[in-house]
């Protein structure tokens, strides 16, 4: 190996380095440290398709979705075949309020893996978003499918029912989401709204009140009619 050669290697090796800790930064919830990790590494070498994605993500978890968009697509325009940056330009794209883009991206990004969880979530926020329901469902389903252990699946689904005014199977959904993590107040809410459907105003009251405890100021829990 020449001397240019083992120089660039070690260019590679110090910028992956550089690349993993931004990325351990990130896991652990700096995004600060992370944003300039990344930044480090595209400073070296722009078209690391990685940096770009996860730089995007940073953006997006700090609501810069415009920022967001443009950096996730510079990752794909260097590596298009990457189904979690397709998954997080469609929640991106649902959450500037273009569901069709957020359908497209999320389509191609099941198409690339059919068990990428999220993004059948993001597929179904667009579709319920453009009133598919049946497009909704079915994604919030497989979502369900393919992390059985995510108790927004579940909600996500309920709300298809809920929607639909089918409040028995609504209500179970919610009971599974709470049954995994009873502290969500918009789930909480909604069941005692079920429950008020069904008839079961004791429930019903028990959930709208646990929902003010998670979250004082519930307007729609705080002054549901129990009439």
């Amino acid at each position: 190996m020449t001397r240019n050669e083992n120089q660039f290697k070690m260019n590679l090796i110090r910028i992956e380095q550089r690349h993993t800790h931004a990325l351990l930064s990130h896991q652990v919830g700096d995004l600060k440290a992370a944003k300039g990790g990344y930044q480090k590494v595209l400073a070296e070498n722009p078209d690391h398709a990685d940096a770009l994605h996860h730089l995007g993500v940073v953006f997006l978890q700090t609501g810069d979705y415009s920022t967001a968009i443009t950096q996730i697509k510079k990752s794909l325009a260097i590596k298009p075949n990457q189904s979690d940056a397709l998954s997080n330009l469609g929640y991106c794209f649902n959450s500037i309020g273009d569901f069709e883009g957020a359908i497209d991206s999320c389509q191609r990004a099941i198409s690339l893996n059919p068990g990428n969880s999220g993004a059948y979530t993001n597929l179904g926020n667009a579709a319920r978003a453009l009133s598919l329901t049946s497009l909704a469902q079915r994604s919030y389903e497989n979502a369900i499918k393919y992390d059985p252990n995510n108790p927004l699946n579940f909600y996500n689904l309920a709300n298809i029912f809920f929607d639909q005014k089918q409040f028995k199977d609504a209500c179970n959904l919610y009971e599974n989401c709470l049954s995994l993590n009873p502290n969500i107040p918009e789930a909480q809410n909604n069941l005692s709204a079920c429950f008020l459907k069904l008839g079961k105003y004791e429930s019903a009251y028990l959930c709208a009140s646990r929902a003010t405890e998670l979250r004082p100021n519930y307007i729609d829990a705080l002054y549901r009619d129990w009439e």
